[in-house]
């Protein structure tokens, strides 16, 4: 009986010891052949591989996509001409957000974005009214449509209608207002479409995901570019 259960315990020290050098090993670092000390404990050197960055780029391709197109901003000069262009494109990103509320099709954000887009460019070529207040005489409409279908008992749909209301506030201040006072201004109606887009990306609501990252990227760069521009 004695050796039985000397036999038993030696069993188990050597499964006990089995499993901690097991442990060990996994939770070692790689041995690579190039490692380094600090204070007398050896330490793997990480590399980052350019396949690494080509997969982060992948998951992140809208942020990708989003400090892509706003690369204009960075590199180009801020003059008024530029701040008054930013100012009348302000409005069309809360009104993608009431048009796609209003579809109730999140999965049509960006084919609603594809013909605010053509909304822009059209409105561009052209001098006989000013963009923003065309942008905002269809943001009037949206909202007049929607109320008179219910779509005011909608939280969602109020809270669009809301942020609508006050972007637009902020270009059009920034069309009326000085130049300098005017940069500030539409700076940070973009910064904070930026923030009205990750919040929107971390609730998961209203807009694609993939739409409310590109969107927050190309905010917050523009607005950036905008205050930091004239510094440099």
């Amino acid at each position: 009986m004695h050796g039985r259960i000397v036999t038993t315990r030696t069993c188990g020290l050597r499964g006990v010891v089995s499993k901690l050098g097991n442990m060990t090993l996994l939770s070692s670092p790689v041995e690579d052949g190039d490692h380094r000390r600090a204070g007398g404990v050896e330490h793997s050197r990480f590399r980052v591989s350019p396949a690494d960055v080509a997969l982060a780029v992948t998951r992140r391709w809208p942020t990708a996509l989003g400090v892509a197109a706003g690369a204009d901003a960075l590199i180009g000069e801020v003059t008024d001409e530029t701040t008054r262009g930013y100012a009348g494109t302000l409005p069309i990103l809360p009104l993608l957000y009431v048009a796609v509320v209003l579809l109730r099709r999140r999965s049509a954000t960006w084919p609603v974005l594809f013909v605010c887009l053509a909304l822009v460019v059209g409105l561009g070529v052209q001098d006989w009214v000013e963009p923003t207040v065309v942008i905002l005489a269809v943001a009037l409409a949206a909202t007049i449509w929607g109320t008179g279908h219910g779509r005011h008992r909608d939280h969602e749909f109020r809270l669009q209608v809301a942020g609508m209301v006050g972007f637009g506030a902020l270009a059009v201040a920034g069309l009326l207002a000085s130049p300098d006072l005017a940069r500030y201004l539409v700076a940070a109606g973009w910064l904070a479409h930026g923030v009205w887009d990750y919040w929107h990306l971390a609730r998961n609501r209203a807009v694609a995901r993939s739409f409310a990252e590109w969107c927050g990227a190309l905010d917050v760069v523009v607005g950036a570019s905008l205050i930091i521009g004239p510094m440099l």
